[in-house]
């Protein structure tokens, strides 16, 4: 009988032999809340996860999605010898695990307080979300630049009807 393709990414693996880094490393949380959120949503935005997942991928020889192939494409490299490994995209070293572990690191530092809708205060109503006001719109724009990226496993496609 063959033996079934790997399909996730084994991290350890990942990270041996090259520069990584914990996402959040520099970020104490919940201290730092705000701006990791803020760096977590501009990462997503600009691909940073889905394209090192993508290299990670090819490296182990698993399937890449569509959006991953595409972000492969778009890399140059300056490497001399075709097998060289990426080890830095943008000056960052790659992760040290799936994006979604750094989501759930920053759910867990969360904080929300009863609010009495009676009583609700202005930024509520107006969709704000603490000091910086992008909560929601980090929000609404999640899914749809979540697309192409490998989800935990049990965990929804995030696709619409």
């Amino acid at each position: 009988m063959k033996a079934l393709k790997q399909r996730s990414i084994d991290w350890a693996k990942a990270c041996e032999g090259a520069p990584a880094e914990d996402f959040l490393e520099d970020m104490p949380l919940p201290a730092q809340l705000d701006e990791a959120v803020e760096v977590f949503c501009s990462a997503i935005e600009r691909e940073t996860f889905v394209t090192w997942e993508a290299v990670i991928r090819q490296e182990q020889g698993l399937p890449l999605s569509k959006t991953e192939r595409k972000q492969l494409r778009s890399l140059m490299s300056f490497a001399d010898e075709e097998d060289d490994r990426i080890l830095w995209i943008d000056d960052l070293p790659r992760p040290r695990g799936p994006w979604y572990e750094t989501l759930r690191t920053l759910a867990e530092s969360l904080h929300l307080d009863v609010v009495d809708t009676v009583d609700c205060p202005a930024q509520v109503h107006r969709g704000g979300l603490g000091p910086t006001g992008r909560g929601p719109g980090c929000v609404r724009r999640f899914p749809a630049s979540a697309r192409g990226r490998h989800r935990p496993a049990g965990g929804r496609s995030g696709a619409t009807s």
